[in-house]
C-alpha cells in the first residue's frame, strides 16, 4: 500500500510501524500502521509536530533503580510531548504529584491532584504563579503519574477526571511503564520492564514489606569518624543520626546492621522516634569495634542474615558489600549509593 507523505508520520526500526507526532492522535504508544496513514485525516489539521519519544526504540533494562532526578527529568521530557491544547496538569497523588507538578511549572499550567480519597482537588499557583489562570472546564487535560504497571490507578483516575472535567479531553501520561501496561497511556517517558525499583517510594512501597536494610547509610546518615577513638560522638551519632530513609507502611522484617549489641537501646529509641517498626534487628556479637576490626566481613555478618530470611531483596549503602552479601546469599542486592542491583 502507498502511503502519502506526511509531516506527522516518523517511520520506526520496526517495519511497518509508525509513531504519529499529531497532537490529536492518541493511539497506544502514538503507534500507528501503513493502513491507519493511509484513512487519516489529521494531516489536513494545523498544528506544530511533537518531537518522537526516545523510548519507542530504546526499553530500560531490568532491575534497574531510578532516582528521583531522573523521575524529574524524564518529566521536563515528557512535558515537550504534550500537544499545545493541554490547558492543565492533573496528577494522580501522592507519587504522580512530583512529575505532574514538574510539568505543570515548565509549562505554566494548572495544576490539580486527583485521588480516591478526595476526588479532583485544585492544587492552586502560589505567589509566582498569579499569571496562572484555571478554566471551569479546560479544552485539555493531561493525567499524570510517575508510573504504570498493569492501568488500575489510571483507569480509576481517568473516571474520577470524567466526573469532574466532563467535557474535556484527557491525555494519560506516565513517566516509567511497563511494556505490559503501555495501553493504558497514550504518552511514555520510559518502558520499564519488571522488576524496578523507585527511590521515591522504595521503603513504602509493598516490596519494602520483604526488604532486609542496612541502618547506616540507609536509614539514617553514614558515621564518618573512628569509633574507637570518639566514643562520645559516636554514642551520639548512634542515638540522634538523622534520618534518610524511613518505612512507615507497615513492619520492616529484617534490619542488619554492624553496630555492636551493646547499642541495641539506642537503636530501638531511635527507630521508635522516628516511627519506624521493625520486626527482627540483628546487630554485632563482638565485644569491641576493635575486635569487629579484625573479625568483620559483610559478607559473612549481612550475607549470612539475609540468606537464612524469608526476605528477597536486601538494600544496603554500600557496593562493595552489596556485592559481597549477594555472593553469599545468591539473592537480590541494591547498593543504594549507586543505584547498582546484584541479582
Amino acid at each position: 500500500m502507498v502511503v502519502d507523505a506526511c509531516d506527522y508520520r516518523v517511520e520506526l526500526k520496526r517495519p511497518g510501524t509508525f509513531y504519529c507526532r499529531h497532537p490529536q492522535v492518541f493511539s497506544a504508544l502514538n503507534l500507528v500502521s501503513a493502513q491507519v496513514c493511509h484513512g487519516c485525516s489529521q494531516r489536513l489539521k494545523p498544528c506544530s509536530p511533537r518531537s518522537v519519544p526516545s523510548h519507542l526504540d530504546d526499553i530500560d533494562g531490568e532491575w534497574k533503580f531510578y532516582r528521583t532526578s531522573d523521575l524529574v527529568t524524564q518529566a521536563h521530557h515528557l512535558a515537550s510531548q504534550l500537544p499545545s491544547e493541554v490547558d492543565a496538569i492533573v496528577g494522580i497523588a501522592r507519587s504522580g504529584l512530583l512529575p505532574a507538578t514538574a510539568i505543570a511549572t515548565q509549562l505554566h499550567l494548572p495544576l490539580y491532584s486527583i485521588s480516591k480519597q478526595r476526588g479532583v482537588r485544585d492544587l492552586g499557583t502560589g505567589g509566582r504563579g498569579t499569571g496562572i489562570s484555571t478554566a471551569e472546564h479546560p479544552h485539555t487535560i493531561a493525567i499524570v503519574d510517575d508510573s504504570v504497571f498493569g492501568g488500575i490507578a489510571m483507569e480509576a483516575a481517568v473516571k474520577l477526571a470524567k466526573e469532574r472535567f466532563p467535557f474535556s479531553e484527557i491525555i494519560r501520561a506516565a513517566i516509567y511503564v511497563r511494556p505490559e501496561g503501555a495501553r493504558a497511556v497514550d504518552l511514555i517517558g520510559r518502558l520499564a520492564p519488571a522488576p524496578h525499583f523507585f527511590e521515591w517510594n522504595l521503603f513504602n512501597c509493598l516490596q519494602a514489606q520483604y526488604a532486609a536494610l542496612d541502618f547506616d547509610g540507609v536509614l539514617c546518615q553514614e558515621w564518618e569518624g573512628d569509633e574507637e577513638q570518639d566514643p562520645v560522638r559516636y554514642q551520639n551519632h548512634v542515638e540522634s543520626a538523622r534520618p534518610l530513609h524511613l518505612p512507615r507502611r507497615g513492619i520492616v522484617p529484617l534490619v542488619v546492621s554492624a553496630r555492636l549489641e551493646q547499642h541495641r537501646s539506642a537503636c530501638e529509641r531511635w527507630l521508635a522516634r522516628w516511627q519506624v517498626s521493625v520486626k527482627r534487628l540483628v546487630l554485632g556479637s563482638w565485644n569491641t569495634a576493635a575486635e569487629r576490626r579484625a573479625q568483620y566481613s559483610a559478607g559473612e555478618f549481612k550475607g549470612q542474615a539475609y540468606k537464612r530470611s524469608k526476605c528477597t531483596l536486601f538494600v544496603e549503602s554500600c557496593e562493595r558489600q552489596s556485592r559481597e552479601i549477594f555472593e553469599v546469599a545468591r539473592k537480590p542486592v541494591l547498593a543504594l549509593s549507586t543505584g547498582k542491583v546484584f541479582h
